[in-house]
Formats: C-alpha cells, structure tokens, sequence
C-alpha cells in the first residue's frame, strides 16, 4: 500500500463521516427547513458549523487552489483528525438507517465519490470537500415531493382503512403545547377496561398515526388516543381527518416552538383546529388552571360562538366540573363530579392534566369504583418524567424526554422544596423559542440559580443566557467523557435533575 492509497483511504472515511454527520442533523431536525433554520439562528447550530476549525478547512481549502493541489494533503489530514476527534468526544452521530436515511446517504457518497473518479481536474478532491453539504442538501430537496407524493396516498389510506374497519371506534384526540404524553397516559390507564390503545410515544404527526393506523392498531380496539402535535398551522387539522376526535383534550396553550409559530396568536389558531376537526356530537375539556387557557377559550368562543361541546373544570364553582383536593399522607384527595377519588402523584403540576383524564373516563361511562380501580395504580404510568434513587442514595429527577418551559418552572420550583445536601442541574437548554429564546432562557437560569447549587450546561451557546451575579454556578460540559467524570464526583445524598434532551448517556449512568 503505497501513500496515495493511505491518503484514497483517509479521504473517503473522512467524507463518509461528514455525510453521516450532516444527514443526521437533517433527520434530527425532520427534514423540515424552518425547524433547520430555528437550529441555525437560535439554537447555536450556526457558531457550530461555522466553528474556527470549518472556517480554518474552507481556508485551507481554498488556498490549494493558488499554492498548488499537493498542499491539499494538510487539509485533508485536519479535516479527518477533526471528524475522528468529535466522534470520540461528542459520540459516532449517525442518523437512523431509515430508508430515506439510507438513500440519502448512498446518493450523497456515490456522488462525490464519482465527481471525484471521473473528474480530471487536480483540485477534485478540493472541490469534493466545498460540495459536500450540497451533496446532501439536494436529495433532501429532491426527495421532497416524492415523499410528499408517498404521504398523501398513506394518509388516505389510513382514512379509509379506519371507516371500513373501526366504523365504531370512539377517538380521543389530545393537544397542547406541553403535557400532552403524561395526559394521554393517564387517559389509557383509565379506559383500561374498554379496550383503549394509545398511540405510543411521540407519535403526533399525520404520517405517524397513518402509519400507526395501518400497521399497528389492534383488532379490537375500542377507543384510540391520539396526540396530536403541530409545529405550524394545518399540522393538527391533517391529523384530525385521518382520526377525527369523539372527545378533545387541550392540556395548556403556551409559547413553545415560537420560532416557527411566530407568537402566540398563531399558537392559538394552530391548537383551535382540534376543535376544528371535532365531532359535531363530540365534546372538549379544558382545565382552567393550565396555562392560558381562559384566554384560550374566549378565542375560540370568537370562531365556534355559542357552541356548547366546550367543558371546563377548575377550583372555581362558576366552571362545568368544579373540583377541590387535599394531600393528606402523600395521598391526593379529589373531590369532582360528586365523588371523592384517592390518588398518589409525586408531581402535583399534573394534576390537573389527571383530571381531564378523569373526565373523559366518566364522559366514557365509566363510574366511580372503576375510575378508582385504575388510580390506585397511577402512579405507575408511563410518564415522561421520573424520580428515582440509585446505589448512592443520590435522588434524580429525569425530565429529559421533552423539555418546556412550564415543565422547566414547575421541576425549579419542585426541587426549591425537596430537602438534599448539594443540588445539580444538568441541562441542555430550550428548543424553538425563537426571539423569545433569549428572555425566557436567561428567566429560567435566574430561577434555577437561586435553588440549585452547581448547574451543568451541555452546550457552549448557553453561556450568553447565564446569569452574571450567578455565573460560578454554571460549568459547561459538552465531552461525555468528562460530564462522565463530573457525574461520578456528585456527592452522596445529592438531589440531581435532568432537564432537556441530548443525555441518552447520562440517564443510565445516574441509576448505576
């Protein structure tokens, strides 16, 4: 093997690599170029492609052109000690092997692979390394309308393989801005008795449950639970029409993904088209404790006036389904609808979410003695927060599935009451806010700093958001090997919170 083969070697690993790297930042973001674009201007994806070393490459690249093509050898050289490094620090990032994953992949390769091959000029492999983010850039656009094409046809099917075979099903469909899983939860946990099937995980989209509809969903299923989830307007509406709901939850209505919904307004609108899509028989619940709703509620008396199917629950006598509840022994007491219910739930800012699900179990048919049966198991449903203690007596509070600002607020204001020696946070910051990002990041930080005893940040462009008079608080940590060894060093009888995604690593560490 002579040193042009060694070089031929380092040089298709060290594409191989970059295209794996870009198609899973696509995928990740949904193939979708606003979530793309809310990345690059509010999430730091910018400072990170753009990052010293890339800026450096493209220099040195272009500077081969003028100083000749062997010099292209300390590039390439960077380049792939660059790539090797981050795979080691950061992880091997790879999208999932998906079929579109796949061909993108594949085109992206061969393509520069063979403008390489077939190229006679001496500065291929120059113009190899400045094409390649087109190189994955262009089938992601070509596969556009294909895909498009190939939802449509799935969507109807979808619509029509659940008239045909579920003419009778009951649909229960699910929204909000935050705590739409943990209320789908409950729902399922309650309706056991009637055959009910959630549509797992974060399942929310319309090619999703189309996809969940024709190949999933059980033969005798009664009652389907549907979270429906949206990132601009239309979204929900779509979803309506392949499971148009029998009964409508809005858990709260608040300022989550902004950079694609602009404001609030939009948000409202979006979140409306549930009831858009609503039977004319149906019905709607809404707890006027959860996060603007009552405002919520006046806009769609504006667009659905004098409609009846809207039902509200709350302290307040004045709403359909006044409730009261104590805590007595780590016991909730709820009183609603005539009956005392009993109940235990570490997280009291579920609650109301719990009682919605309660509702919708009586609007079912269901009565007390059965609607009591599942909640004295509640408080084994499938959430997606957890508290736990591991071999340490440490206490974690894993809130990494889907991070938002209520949330956020609610665990701050939950661990302030929670009795530990030393206080962590580990956290990765809030997606999709926006212009709003800036604001409500540095709020949280500042609430966060007057409880919390050291806060771990996983990524360099949250340091603009950290509070001056708190800053020797913050660490950022962006190596698994070193928030590995930080981990370890937690002392004994710490309270430790998991906030925010990216921490596949950390979870299981912690519960060692």
């Amino acid at each position: 093997m002579n040193i042009f083969d060694i070089i031929l070697i380092i040089f298709f690993l060290d594409i191989s690599l970059s295209i794996l790297r870009h198609v899973y930042f696509y995928q990740l973001k949904e193939y979708r170029f606003d979530k793309i674009k809310s990345a690059f201007l509010y999430e730091g994806q910018f400072s990170k492609y753009f990052s010293v070393y890339r800026i450096y490459l493209y220099i040195t690249v272009l500077l081969t052109f003028a100083l000749g093509s062997h010099y292209f050898i300390y590039s390439l050289i960077l380049s792939f000690l660059y790539n090797l490094s981050n795979s080691l620090k950061s992880g091997f990032l790879r999208p999932k092997f998906s079929f579109k994953a796949i061909l993108i992949c594949v085109f992206s390769f061969f393509s520069l692979s063979n403008f390489f091959l077939f190229n006679g000029s001496d500065f291929s492999m120059q113009l190899v390394y400045l094409l390649l983010p087109f190189s994955v850039l262009i089938p992601v656009v070509i596969l556009k309308p294909i895909t498009y094409i190939a939802k449509i046809l799935k969507v109807k099917k979808a619509q029509k393989f659940l008239k045909t075979n579920y003419p009778d099903i009951t649909i229960i469909g699910i929204t909000g801005s935050y705590g739409k899983s943990s209320t789908k939860e409950f729902v399922k946990k309650l309706t056991t008795s009637l055959h009910s099937v959630a549509i797992p995980g974060n399942i929310n989209t319309e090619i999703g449950v189309s996809r969940f509809v024709l190949k999933k969903l059980p033969k005798d299923c009664k009652v389907l639970i549907v979270e429906m989830g949206a990132y601009t307007k239309n979204e929900i509406k779509k979803i309506t029409k392949v499971t148009p709901p029998d009964i409508a939850i809005v858990t709260a209505v608040d300022k989550m993904h902004l950079s694609l919904f602009k404001n609030i307004e939009n948000i409202y609108h979006a979140k409306s088209e549930i009831i858009d899509g609503l039977k004319t028989s149906g019905t709607a619940f809404f707890c006027l404790e959860n996060t603007n709703i009552d405002k919520f509620l006046k806009f769609l008396h504006k667009k659905h006036p004098l409609d009846k199917r809207f039902l509200t629950t709350s302290k307040d006598k004045k709403s359909d389904y006044p409730y009261s509840y104590f805590n007595k022994q780590n016991t909730h007491n709820l009183a609603i609808n005539g009956d005392n219910l009993k109940f235990k739930l570490e997280f009291e800012y579920l609650i109301p979410n719990l009682i919605l699900a309660i509702l919708t179990a009586y609007q079912l048919g269901l009565n007390k003695k059965e609607i009591q049966k599942q909640l004295d198991g509640i408080s084994t449903c499938s959430l997606n927060i957890d508290i736990f203690e591991n071999s340490k007596n440490q206490t974690i509070i894993n809130d990494s599935y889907n991070s938002n600002l209520k949330g956020f607020a609610h665990i701050i204001d939950f661990a302030s009451k929670h009795d530990a020696n030393k206080k962590i946070l580990i956290n990765s910051g809030l997606k999709e806010l926006g212009s709003e990002t800036k604001a409500i990041q540095s709020e949280l930080y500042l609430q966060a700093a007057n409880v919390f005893d050291e806060i771990i940040l996983s990524d360099k462009h949250l340091k603009k958001y950290i509070p001056k008079k708190h800053k020797d608080k913050f660490k950022i940590i962006n190596n698994p090997k070193k928030l590995t060894l930080e981990i370890e060093s937690f002392p004994k009888d710490a309270l430790v919170v998991v906030e925010g995604r990216t921490f596949n690593t950390v979870i299981p560490l912690l519960k060692k």
